[in-house]
């Protein structure tokens, strides 16, 4: 808890970043990290979400670059950064759940767009384009919603239980290409194709996708089939 780390594919520790079981604020803690998204010459940039509601960029050798955030809706605050992932352009896509936005900021950390309250997002992939094709944003989490809190669910954040489960595609200009939406299930019941608290997905290179759900406890993958 507390810390990212890198491994090999046998399971060997190569990375540390943070402190094991130590929560804190500064340049060498994090508090319950989300996500992180690592550029091609190895730098950082980390998600700590839950507790510190900022996005921390480190070097390639681990050492602390900067940070941006703190809890708030302002331009540079988030609440509940719940996600990041990179473009191959090399801007950073945030999921700011709690404020139903997608921020995209450079690696500076300027704001250069921002998708409002058209998703409530939990988690991305960015699947990088290839002979000039714009890249493909995947976007999944729930339709924005009021918060209510739910019986079932004393104290959850925004959007816990969410009201549906959906995934979308955008191009980087933020229009969207595609909208699936998946069956929720129900607690405890879920069937085969529902997704309950759709937390992350991922695609393959054949464009299948992968989707992980917390409530649900499963990962399920969807086959990509063409229209005939």
């Amino acid at each position: 808890l507390h810390i990212i780390r890198q491994f090999t594919p046998d399971g060997e520790i190569l990375r540390t970043i943070g402190t094991p079981g130590v929560p804190g604020e500064d340049k060498t803690h994090l508090n319950k990290p989300t996500d992180m998204a690592i550029t091609p010459d190895g730098q950082v940039f980390v998600s700590d979400g839950y507790g510190n509601n900022r996005i921390v960029h480190f070097d390639a050798n681990d050492n602390y670059v900067k940070e941006w955030g703190g809890l708030g809706i302002g331009r540079n605050e988030f609440s509940l950064p719940h996600a990041i992932d990179i473009d191959s352009k090399g801007r950073l896509y945030v999921a700011d759940r709690n404020n139903a936005r997608v921020q995209i900021y450079s690696q500076q950390g300027k704001l250069v767009d921002s998708w409002q309250n058209v998703v409530v997002p939990w988690g991305f992939w960015v699947k990088h384009g290839s002979d000039g094709a714009d890249d493909e944003i995947w976007v999944c989490g729930c339709s924005p919603m009021p918060w209510l809190e739910h019986p079932d669910y004393p104290g959850a954040p925004l959007s816990c239980p969410p009201k549906d489960q959906l995934i979308m595609k955008f191009g980087t200009n933020g229009r969207m290409q595609q909208l699936w939406t998946i069956p929720k299930g129900t607690d405890g019941e879920e069937q085969p194709g529902d997704v309950n608290w759709l937390h992350c997905l991922a695609l393959d290179s054949d464009g299948n996708v992968y989707l992980g759900d917390i409530i649900g406890k499963r990962a399920q993958k969807f086959v990509l089939r063409q229209r005939k």
